[in-house]
């Protein structure tokens, strides 16, 4: 083998090796790349110029991506062409057909345009005579970011209703012990079937557990009364 041919192969290699390393793969574990932004939302100017590539400008108004209804152009020779307008950018959000019909030549153009990624407005035109020209727009396009969803807010659960308060019994109402008494285990009338078991002695107070008064039976509570409760005639005073 020559050497010429030996140095070939070697600088052959050389370069597969080189194309080897700028095409290697990363390990998995790299970063991802970065998201990209979201899709623009373009608006059309207000005022749109189109210049056509034979030296005519058509100007019109838009309103919300829709033409306004009226456009006019200046021909070469400076005289002014009015017409009518009608068109809207079309739902993909990029492209447009803009109808202009011509008042005084009785001439129609139909413009077809698109939107490119850096806003720039531009397409071809094709008239009565079925002469098409191209052309540009100014000002460009404008960049809304979409209207990003209202985060969905939770709904408040149910409140809990707070656990009842029992009120408090009603205070039982009270007596004066006059003088000392005999205190019975129940009414000792009419057969004198109660027993005494205790005495109730003056001063105390007790607490009333029934309807009484004071020249009668009355049914007494309280920590002065023997057993807790019993029945005393007389001797107290409400």
């Amino acid at each position: 083998m020559s050497k010429s041919a030996s140095k070939t192969i070697c600088s052959a290699a050389t370069a597969i090796g080189a194309a080897s390393f700028l095409t290697f793969v990363g390990p998995a574990g790299a970063i991802p790349p970065a998201p990209l932004a979201p899709a623009c939302s373009w608006k059309l100017p207000s005022f749109l110029t189109i210049h056509q590539d034979n030296n005519i400008d058509v100007k019109m108004a838009i309103n919300d991506n829709k033409l306004a209804g009226h456009a006019q152009y200046t021909t070469p020779e400076g005289s002014m062409v009015s017409g009518s307008a009608d068109g809207a950018l079309n739902s993909d959000g990029t492209t447009f057909l803009f109808i202009m019909k011509w008042f005084d030549t009785g001439g129609q153009n139909n413009y077809s345009g698109h939107i490119d990624s850096d806003g720039a407005i531009s397409g071809t035109t094709l008239n009565e005579r079925n002469v098409s020209n191209s052309w540009t727009a100014s000002p460009n396009a404008t960049c809304v970011a979409p209207v990003a969803a209202p985060a969905p807010v939770d709904k408040p659960g149910p409140v809990d209703k707070p656990a009842p308060v029992d009120k408090p019994a009603p205070a039982l109402p009270t007596a004066s012990v006059v003088s000392d008494v005999d205190v019975y285990d129940q009414k000792n009338e009419p057969d004198g079937a109660g027993q005494i078991v205790g005495i109730l002695h003056s001063p105390n107070t007790v607490q009333l557990l029934g309807p009484c008064q004071k020249k009668s039976w009355c049914n007494v509570s309280g920590d002065a009364v023997p057993t807790g409760s019993g029945w005393v005639w007389g001797a107290l005073d409400f």
